[in-house]
């Protein structure tokens, strides 16, 4: 095969898969934005019975781990199908159980990387300390303009010690 073959290979299958990606997302995004709808997702928790509350839980943590999905039609239909209390305890479940798996996440797939790419520039200064650290991501997750998904992660790219150290915080 020569060079001009597979490069001409290369960009028909590039072409083919864009064109794929560009017929296909979009019927992604409605079919997400319709599931995310306040009263479709009531709808859907009334429906399941006894598995609303795992709906729920299921949903938030799925919320927390992939950035774009809003989580407050989540927590509304929660609200509304569950009453203030109960619907509250799913949503804070979901969304602690979601902030544990993305710090996991992160402290798996990234940690060791990160250490290896920037060295010890990365624990340099006072974010360095756990005190510090702690404090960090209790703060921040107070600040309703911080990305709670983007603190979990963080903290599990983060010095802190332990997966216990950033539940508590």
């Amino acid at each position: 095969m020569s060079p001009r073959t597979g490069i001409f290979a290369t960009l028909l299958i590039l072409g083919i898969v864009l064109l794929g990606i560009w017929l296909f997302v979009p019927s992604v995004f409605t079919k997400m934005r319709e599931l995310m709808d306040g009263e479709r997702l009531e709808l859907l928790v009334a429906r399941a019975g006894l598995w609303g509350p795992v709906r729920i839980i299921t949903l938030m943590t799925v919320a927390v781990l992939a950035s774009p999905i809003p989580s407050a039609p989540i927590a509304l239909a929660a609200g509304a199908a569950y009453g203030h209390l109960w619907g509250t305890v799913q949503v804070v479940i979901g969304a602690e159980l979601g902030a544990l798996i993305a710090f996991d996440l992160a402290r798996v797939l990234g940690h060791d990387v990160l250490r290896r790419v920037a060295g010890a520039q990365v624990d340099a200064g006072l974010l360095g300390s756990q005190t510090a650290l702690t404090a960090t991501v209790f703060a921040s997750r107070l600040m309703p303009f911080v990305s709670f998904d983007m603190i979990s992660y963080a903290a599990g790219l983060s010095r802190i010690a332990s997966l216990g150290t950033f539940f508590y915080s």
